[in-house]
């Protein structure tokens, strides 16, 4: 049985819009545990290359995946959500891609490969172990998708 680690960064909405301007935070957020429940790892998503890739090839290796969610064009709690992560990871002695991996979800439909590319470059420098590219991985997906994997996890 592989394990998996879920950590929720930020709470923001999953409808896609049309405007430029951020997603706005619905009148209450809620993050519902569900011990025991399967993510759907047949889900197809945009690596930060632009390659189509499944979540499942992320969950293959037998080490615990800490999946997070963020979106790439958050000005502010996003940003420090993932550096407070990067920060906290480099008091470890675990390595990311090592010992265990990482799969941020940008949770706006609107987010592009090459903004994942932008935030996977920045984190992991800033995480400072640059090997860790090969084991945390930054993710665009259609709605349907991002819906599915955030629901399955109770976000």
């Amino acid at each position: 049985m592989k394990r998996f680690l879920a950590l929720i960064v930020t709470a923001l909405p999953l409808a896609a819009q049309t405007s430029k301007e951020p997603p706005r935070l619905p009148g209450k957020v809620a993050v519902t545990q569900k011990l025991g429940s399967q993510v759907p790892l047949d889900l197809m998503m945009r690596d930060e290359t632009g390659r189509v890739v499944h979540l499942r090839d992320y969950f293959q290796s037998g080490r615990p995946v800490l999946l997070n969610f963020v979106y790439y064009h958050c000005p502010m709690l996003c940003p420090m959500g993932l550096e407070g992560l990067s920060s906290s990871l480099t008091e470890l002695k675990f390595n990311i891609g090592e010992q265990f991996d990482i799969v941020t979800v940008s949770i706006d439909p609107r987010d592009k490969p090459a903004e994942a590319a932008q935030f996977k470059d920045k984190y992991v420098k800033r995480y400072g172990r640059l090997k860790a590219a090969n084991g945390w991985h930054f993710l665009t997906a259609h709605d349907s998708a991002i819906r599915k994997v955030a629901e399955s996890v109770g976000f």
